[in-house]
């Protein structure tokens, strides 16, 4: 597998566990109020 290829798994998988933490970010707070208050 290419490096770039290994990258890419890598990346989505670490991804694909923070979902569930970034679901409850979610429902705490509408993203668009995220946005404006932490960017």
């Amino acid at each position: 597998m290419a490096i770039g290829d290994k990258l890419l798994h890598f990346i989505s998988g670490k991804i694909f566990k923070a979902q569930p933490i970034i679901y409850k970010l979610a429902g705490n707070f509408s993203l668009t109020e995220f946005y404006f208050r932490y960017l």
